[in-house]
């Protein structure tokens, strides 16, 4: 059921469509755009309630001629969480400049709507790689003590 939503929701946002996001959202959601990434576009580093995750991903679009997101995958790596990678391709709005960015979006989940998105932007898919290993590990890890302490 998680990976749907995420799913429909990059599917929306390809088609320049924001209302399922903020259908998703919840009320306190939260997105961070790691300071680490390589990305191409000016972000925040982070962005508050349903507006705030809009906002992001409307000041992503509005710097491009033209973009898409291929999804490479979906994957529920916890409960309440699930990761999506994928690669971005765009045309640059004001410099016509062709890229090829990977990126990662781990979205944390709270009954059943979008609490908390950390998002990721990567030159190369191999570090994409590396970031979803160590996130999907951290998230098991995470899930393992929950449930331990709670035995």
């Amino acid at each position: 059921m998680l990976e749907r939503t995420a799913r429909a929701g990059y599917e929306a946002w390809n088609r320049d469509d924001l209302e399922p996001a903020r259908a998703y959202a919840d009320p306190n959601i939260e997105v961070h755009v790691a300071t680490a990434s390589d990305s191409p576009v000016g972000f925040d580093d982070v962005y508050r309630g349903p507006d705030g995750y809009c906002r992001m991903m409307e000041e992503w679009s509005g710097a491009w001629r033209s973009w898409r997101i291929e999804l490479e995958d979906v994957i529920e790596v916890a409960l309440d969480k699930v990761l999506v990678t994928g690669r971005h391709i765009g045309v640059g709005l004001a410099s016509g400049a062709e890229i090829e960015q990977w990126g990662a979006v781990l979205y944390t989940f709270r009954r059943g709507r979008i609490l908390r998105v950390d998002v990721f932007f990567f030159a190369d898919k191999d570090t994409v790689s590396e970031i979803v290993t160590s996130i999907a590990d951290d998230a098991r890890v995470a899930e393992q003590n929950a449930i331990t302490s709670s035995s």
